[in-house]
């Protein structure tokens, strides 16, 4: 869902360049599409704005779904560009930087939690414990971050 509006200068320097990488996919045959959910003022700039993108959009009248949207994403600004899976369980939040950094690593997957912390951990007293015993035993993880 590409939440963005024809008045936002970074939306629209955004749009191009993700409407490119989005023909490039297509091109590919990558099973992947774009809602554009407006934050424009009125249905002309949508209109005008839409004719611009090569992807889908909610219908600029349906403001309530895409308040909805809008909040069940917590979108705090634009353009934002949330990526669902299949199941529409979300992939990111934060879509445009993950396009941005590698356009070619859709769909942009975020690392697995293994791949982000490694699989070995220590205890205070210097025994090793491994991810894969934390996940055998059910346990849920949290990362504490200290200065």
């Amino acid at each position: 869902v590409y939440f963005s509006a024809h008045w936002c200068p970074p939306c629209r320097q955004f749009t191009p360049i993700f409407g490119e990488i989005y023909k490039e996919l297509k091109s590919r045959g990558k099973n992947f599409e774009v809602v554009f959910a407006s934050s424009d003022r009125d249905e002309a700039s949508f209109a005008e704005y839409h004719g611009e993108q090569p992807w889908l959009a909610m219908p600029f009248a349906n403001r309530d779904l895409k308040n909805k949207l809008s909040a069940k994403y917590k979108v705090q600004g634009i353009p934002t560009l949330v990526i669902l899976d299949e199941n529409g369980d979300v992939i990111t939040k934060d879509g445009r930087s993950a396009v941005m950094k590698d356009p070619e690593a859709f769909p942009w997957t975020p690392p697995t939690l293994a791949e982000a912390l490694g699989d070995s951990f220590v205890r205070a007293d210097g025994s090793e414990v491994s991810l894969a015993s934390m996940a055998k035993s059910g346990a849920n993880v949290g990362v504490y971050f200290s200065a």
